[in-house]
């Protein structure tokens, strides 16, 4: 792939996760408006929305890294944004709760056509020396659209008054428009195994059998990792709004915070991987570990200014950072014949955080009173999985090496 197709691809797949996180943060900061058309609910009813989404996402990524497997990533990707636009004009439509469950699952099935198919086309295509970096400039499309979607409906709906239905219409139309650039711009060629580094095949055939526990191990961590940043961006505006009293445009502009500086925290830590290759846990580990501090230290802030500077670290250290590193894991050890459908089996694991993070939740905050109470737990369930991480991966250290 030339120099300038494979900087296209890049464009085409941040533009992706843009749509997507439009979609997946639009809806939280407009719960109280949302119970005004389907009626009062309860916190796990309303976080139900969210995790039926990632259920749907979840239970997509395994069939799609088979269906890229056998008929390519653009054949899976355009139906999935077109399914993606259909769930959105259903959930924002209905006038029931039902009805928004329906249209959450149908939402998140088509977006969960999408990571398998990312993140495997810039390992095929992206040269050696640049796949950390275009994983994370890719993984920003998810900042950006977090803040657009946070913002949006924060400023639309809370401050200027306008129905909280309309960010989904302009979402759905989004994501047409993205089906239609997929459609124009993303090359069919899903035989394709040249790498614009030299026309080596990305990955080699690594069939040992010890390799199973590193993924196994970011699989684990990767879950964990899921948990606390969906528990984040689906709680985070109404913990802000219910229990530290901020309202209409300052909250969304608070609950953006992790997104400002997330863009170059991923960038610099994927650099860093890819110039210290042989360090990459070591990153994950000390990444991972900032994060459960900066988790329990938000919700002990004593004031906004506080609560501010963690959230601003969060996104800096948190998951938009760790994800290169660990996608970049999975490739070393993964061939390019399963690679789609390893990333989609490893981004299910994680994801099924995010299925299980807002209801349990919201659970929580219904017994209790408070929401704190479960960014602590997604706290200590992050430094556990850390410390699993770190083991396995010691065990399997010098072999992990040697099939590098």
């Amino acid at each position: 792939m030339k120099d300038k197709d494979w900087k296209r691809l890049i464009a085409l797949l941040f533009g992706g996760w843009v749509v997507i996180w439009i979609y997946r943060s639009m809806l939280t900061p407009v719960y109280a408006e949302i119970q005004e058309t389907i009626g009062m609910q309860s916190n796990a009813a309303m976080g139900m929305i969210a995790s039926l989404y990632f259920l749907g996402y979840t239970l997509m990524q395994i069939p799609s890294g088979y269906l890229v497997r056998r008929w390519g990533q653009k054949q899976v990707i355009l139906p999935g944004f077109l399914i993606l636009a259909a769930g959105t004009v259903i959930t924002t439509s209905v006038r029931s709760l039902e009805g928004m469950y329906a249209g959450s699952v149908a939402a998140g099935i088509g977006c969960g056509t999408f990571y398998g198919s990312a993140f495997s086309l810039t390992a095929e295509f992206v040269p050696s020396e640049k796949k950390g970096l275009s994983a994370a400039m890719v993984n920003s499309g998810c900042s950006v659209g977090l803040i657009t979607g946070l913002l949006g409906s924060t400023l639309l709906v809370k401050r200027w008054g306008m129905p909280w239905q309309f960010m989904g219409a302009a979402a759905a139309v989004l994501s047409m428009g993205m089906a239609l650039l997929f459609l124009l711009f993303l090359h069919d060629d899903p035989k394709q195994e040249v790498q614009a580094d030299g026309g080596r095949p990305c990955g080699t055939e690594k069939n040992n059998p010890v390799m199973w526990k590193p993924l196994l191990a970011c699989s684990f961590l990767y879950f964990a990792t899921c948990y606390v940043y969906y528990l984040i961006i689906t709680w985070l505006p109404d913990y802000l709004e219910s229990e530290r009293g901020l309202s209409g445009g300052v909250l969304g502009i608070v609950s953006a915070l992790i997104c400002i500086t997330a863009v170059p925290g991923g960038l610099y830590f994927a650099v860093l991987s890819d110039r210290w290759s042989g360090k990459k846990q070591k990153i994950v580990v000390f990444l991972e570990f900032i994060s459960v501090m900066l988790v329990c230290a938000s919700m002990l802030a004593p004031n906004m200014t506080v609560l501010a500077v963690m959230l601003l670290l969060y996104g800096f250290f948190g998951k938009i950072s760790v994800d290169p590193v660990l996608i970049s894991c999975i490739t070393d050890f993964s061939d390019s014949k399963n690679l789609a459908l390893t990333l989609s089996i490893f981004n299910c694991c994680g994801m099924s955080g995010s299925v299980i993070a807002p209801i349990l939740t919201g659970r929580i905050k219904d017994i209790s009173g408070s929401g704190s109470g479960g960014f602590f737990i997604g706290a200590g369930l992050l430094a556990v999985s850390t410390a699993g991480y770190m083991y396995m991966n010691r065990a399997v250290k010098n072999k992990f090496e040697e099939e590098k």
